[in-house]
């Protein structure tokens, strides 16, 4: 695998002649500029969806998940919790004193958008001192969505729900990797 640090008219995702994927970090904001138009808009509509104050945009990784850090003073509930203890939750079943986030806890909230067949998994949690948050973009196929991890079938639809929930789950897995992993 193969890292370029941005790059003209480049996107976030893009095969090596080897058959390998190139993955294009986004490391500033000129390096956002060099990207294609319909890359810099599907990621820019990404982010503008998700209500919840945003410090610093730590990169974006391929078209699959984007990391940033979130302003700790904005308050955005979330929809499922993860304890240290494996233990899982929803919130509405555990009704909080304090919204400020632990730092054994993985928050999870999920953003719906029918219109454009996607939903975004924002997964938030404490590493090191600094809060962090992992977007994990599922962006149903179409002509709007010219990226290469898109998937061939509507993620919104009730009848894809239980492929839909097993996918969600190993994103889950991913970010407790992350949230544990020695790295920054």
């Amino acid at each position: 695998m193969t890292v370029n640090f941005g790059g003209q008219s480049s996107s976030p995702l893009s095969n090596s002649s080897n058959g390998e994927y190139e993955l294009n970090f986004i490391t500033s904001a000129d390096d956002f500029k060099t990207y294609a138009p319909w890359c810099k808009h599907y990621i820019t509509s990404a982010l503008k969806q998700i209500p919840l104050a945003i410090d610093s945009i730590e990169f974006f990784v391929a078209d699959r998940y984007i990391v940033f850090s979130p302003s700790v003073n904005s308050i955005w509930i979330p929809d499922l919790i993860r304890q240290a203890d494996s233990a899982e939750f929803v919130v509405e079943a555990n009704p909080r004193s304090s919204y400020i986030q632990p730092h054994d806890e993985i928050w999870r909230n999920y953003v719906f958008d029918n219109k454009l067949h996607r939903i975004m998994v924002v997964d938030r949690f404490v590493k090191n001192g600094r809060h962090l948050a992992i977007v994990y973009i599922m962006q149903s196929e179409n002509k709007h969505a010219k990226m290469t991890s898109t998937f061939h079938y509507d993620v919104t639809s009730r009848r894809n729900i239980q492929a839909v929930g097993e996918h969600m789950r190993a994103l889950l897995d991913i970010t407790i990797a992350a949230s544990e992993s020695s790295a920054q």
